[in-house]
């Protein structure tokens, strides 16, 4: 029996399926290699033992002919459909959602994948079990991210709230699993972690890593900026990356990431607490720190015509939420200070 192995479909039913997938900017599937595929796997091929008359060869293979247009056809359809349906779903969360970028460091587990976030409101397939459904979970890496003038408040799976600062991002599993908790953490996040004493809580940020016992704690590590731990309660191991020793910080203390390890100091951190709460809080701070947070937070570029205020220590508070306006105003009332705005940047004098 021998088919025509040439058949196309007609160059308009071509076109229409083609268009539907260009507009959605997925690659077109090619109907002639399905045709010629499906050729070969069916076997049809002309078969010299077979004997037929000329008539029952030309009805069979218009049947079939017809039979495989309408298959095909059907197949095309398919495919457009899926496309569409996962093309168009968009996830509504608060929490930036997308490819993980950075890979865990080699300290983590080498079964942690960087893989995309699953809509939940479509769920696994219903015949796995919850644990199952976890331990895939803890495979699947979410990264949350804020921009210059923007922080964001996030509740991980165990409970655990992280509150992160601006130009700054989180990579975090969607449900814990194993014997530790990790997140990865660049830029600034304080952390109110929810106590686990069988699952301690790991944070790595640039050279650093910080063992949770139980605690609430800020972590700083930008890049070009020596990485910093500050803790507010409770109890907080820190080490650097490939060494196995630990300094234990206690409450009101900070650890700063010096080439030659750990500086330790004393330190307020009520500033840290109140920068949570929605407020810019400096007590005693350099003056050339302060303007470095607000160039940060209102994407400005600060310039210093006066250099002898650089270490001017300074008590300021003001919501974030004010305009830079607001803020150039109210940081004008403080004494010697003078703050004049331009375009894209503040001019200290």
């Amino acid at each position: 029996m021998k088919l025509d192995a040439d058949w196309q479909a007609t160059t308009e039913e071509q076109g229409d399926i083609r268009s539907a997938l260009n507009r959605m900017d997925v690659e077109a599937p090619d109907v002639d290699m399905a045709w010629k595929a499906m050729s070969q796997q069916m076997g049809l091929q002309e078969k010299a033992e077979l004997r037929h008359s000329d008539e029952e060869k030309s009805a069979r293979s218009i049947d079939m002919t017809s039979f495989l247009k309408v298959a095909i056809s059907i197949a095309a359809v398919v495919v457009i459909a899926f496309v569409f349906f996962f093309n168009g779903r968009k996830d509504d969360s608060s929490v930036v959602v997308q490819r993980a970028k950075t890979e865990f460091s080699s300290e983590t587990s080498s079964d942690t994948k960087s893989v995309v976030r699953k809509d939940s409101s479509h769920g696994d397939s219903e015949d796995k079990s919850e644990q199952e459904d976890r331990q895939v979970a803890a495979n699947e890496i979410l990264v949350a991210e804020t921009g210059r003038g923007e922080d964001r408040h996030l509740v991980l799976s165990d409970g655990t709230k992280v509150w992160l600062n601006a130009e700054s991002s989180l990579l975090y599993p969607k449900h814990f699993a194993g014997k530790e908790r990790k997140v990865q953490l660049q830029g600034e996040g304080y952390f109110e972690v929810r106590h686990n004493a069988k699952c301690p809580f790991i944070v790595e940020a640039a050279n650093l890593i910080a063992t949770d016992l139980g605690t609430a704690f800020g972590i700083k590590a930008y890049i070009g900026k020596p990485a910093q731990v500050t803790l507010v309660s409770g109890c907080v191991a820190v080490r650097q990356k490939g060494e196995s020793s630990s300094l234990v910080l206690k409450p009101n203390q900070m650890a700063t990431l010096s080439g030659d390890g750990f500086d330790v100091t004393d330190v307020d951190t009520y500033p840290l607490v109140q920068r949570k709460s929605g407020l810019f809080y400096f007590h005693e701070v350099a003056l050339v720190d302060v303007m470095k947070e607000l160039g940060r937070w209102y994407h400005v570029k600060v310039v210093f015509e006066n250099k002898n205020c650089l270490q001017t220590q300074v008590h300021f508070v003001a919501e974030r939420k004010l305009s830079l306006e607001e803020v150039v105003r109210q940081l004008n009332e403080l004494e010697g200070i003078q703050v004049v705005k331009l375009k894209q940047e503040l001019l200290v004098r």
